[in-house]
């Protein structure tokens, strides 16, 4: 029985393929019966033209089937910009957007079948089978499928040697994917930046090993850096192409997108919840805490340092925090022990500060959380209706990240709350103002492109919202 190469960056080294299978195949079947829901199975295969309608319908039931978290909101983001591009370089050459849009949405779906259920997130070829896999899954049609980049062109360069080897629609969704990449900042890169990557990332590799990328290693023997330059080569050429047969400066389209965007107007707060709507019991925890298991303050902090983050972004269990915190302190946790974190913890909403909640509501505002948290405190507050005024809360042990550090399953991810959270919300980080007592996470916020304030009591906070215009 084979096993595939993993990755020191893989959760899950040796897993083998028969079990990814069946995760892929159970996880497929989900996300097609998410697709009926949302009406998105039929709409390509219905041979009429794409609305759209039918555009944000897809939009949606990749979002709904595959939720944004720690580990795939690069992904999620890549699709939605890729769309984007494409969308706006279709409508310039004639074709019809919305199927391009779409397109660039479907693109990359076998990266989303990564997620949750373990299978190796960095096999890139794997993820292309994956995707066409589940865009037949879909019934979506081969004419459909065939505008995509040939699933055959890396691993077979010898066939794709020069651009006249894809038709215009391939080469309008090849350009989209290229240049349908964010940073962290939600700024998007250029073509000159993401070139510049393409040859980095895939391009250096020793004779040692059989390729640069392990997802790549499993798909083929080698990957020569011959292909590598071919491949820049041929990103080259497509928007030389553009440029020359149809005017059309990818450089121009990445401005009118990111200028669009910093025009959007705020309609969505986004709030903190500890020390903000609610008292920070943070102090009197920590107190409880040094008197219960006989510790000084700095070494508790520092215990918890190491400790609550996994437990935030829900990498941990509440069981393997305290056999963790155990073996820390030398001492086994006694069962009555097991309740510190909730025993001082005031779960009450501020009243002031539910009454600008449900002022900006009444102003039309959607209203949303986000909030570094652990599972004792997230379920004591659900049950005190501290979440209630709110559409959604996007809490860290369901993000799979956090405020503090970010995500574990990306690299360079200290920005990936605030972007989850975006994504969730269907909403532009411009239209987002984002309120924290901490100013380390309003400087993350205002980095990830949010609006952004700090405020420490209900004074502050209705002085932020009238200076913009809110109240």
């Amino acid at each position: 029985m084979k096993e595939w190469r993993t990755t020191p960056e893989t959760s899950r080294p040796g897993v083998r393929f028969e079990e990814e299978g069946l995760r892929v195949a159970t996880t497929i079947e989900r996300a097609v019966n998410v697709a009926r829901e949302y009406g998105a199975v039929p709409l390509l295969a219905e041979k009429r033209e794409v609305t759209a309608e039918d555009a944000r319908r897809v939009e949606d039931f990749l979002l709904s089937a595959f939720p944004p978290d720690g580990e795939n909101y690069r992904t999620h983001s890549h699709l939605q910009l890729t769309g984007e591009f494409a969308a706006r370089i279709a409508e310039k050459l004639g074709y019809n957007p919305h199927e391009f849009r779409t397109l660039g949405l479907l693109h990359d779906a076998g990266r989303l079948l990564t997620h949750p259920e373990g299978v190796n997130p960095h096999r890139y070829f794997r993820n292309d089978g994956l995707g066409d896999v589940l865009l037949r899954k879909l019934s979506i049609p081969r004419s459909i499928r065939e505008q995509l980049q040939p699933h055959r062109s890396y691993l077979h360069p010898e066939e794709f040697t020069s651009i006249d080897a894809f038709t215009p629609a391939q080469r309008i969704v090849i350009i989209a994917d290229i240049c349908g990449k964010r940073k962290d900042d939600s700024t998007i890169q250029s073509l000159e930046e993401t070139l510049e990557y393409h040859y980095a990332s895939r391009g250096s590799f020793s004779a040692a090993a059989s390729g640069p990328w392990p997802s790549e290693n499993a798909a083929r023997k080698t990957l020569s850096t011959d292909v590598v330059k071919q491949w820049g080569k041929h990103y080259e050429d497509i928007a030389a192409w553009l440029q020359r047969e149809y005017k059309v400066d990818i450089t121009d389209v990445r401005s009118a997108i990111e200028e669009r965007e910093k025009q959007l107007p705020v309609d969505t707060l986004v709030w903190d919840v500890g020390g903000v709507l609610i008292l920070d019991s943070d102090p009197v925890i920590i107190r409880d805490f040094c008197h219960a298991f006989h510790l000084d303050e700095e070494t508790l902090v520092r215990y918890w340092d190491e400790l609550i983050p996994a437990l935030q972004r829900g990498e941990k269990s509440t069981d393997a925090f305290w056999k963790s915190f155990g073996e820390r302190i030398e001492c086994p946790v006694t069962p009555d022990q097991r309740d510190m974190f909730t025993r001082s913890f005031d779960g009450e909403i501020i009243p002031a500060m539910q009454s600008l909640l449900l002022q900006a509501k009444s102003k039309g505002y959607s209203l949303y959380a986000l909030s570094d948290t652990i599972p004792q405190h997230r379920d004591a507050l659900r049950q005190s209706g501290a979440y209630d005024a709110f559409e959604d809360v996007f809490l860290s042990p369901n993000l799979r990240c956090s405020k503090k550090s970010g995500s574990t399953f990306q690299r360079q991810s200290e920005l990936a709350a605030w972007r989850v959270a975006c994504l969730r919300m269907r909403k532009f980080p411009q239209q987002c103002l984002f309120l924290d007592d901490k100013m380390q996470y309003v400087e993350a916020a205002k980095k990830a492109s949010m609006k952004a304030a700090q405020v420490r009591s209900p004074e502050e906070a209705e002085a932020v919202l009238r200076a913009f215009g809110i109240l």
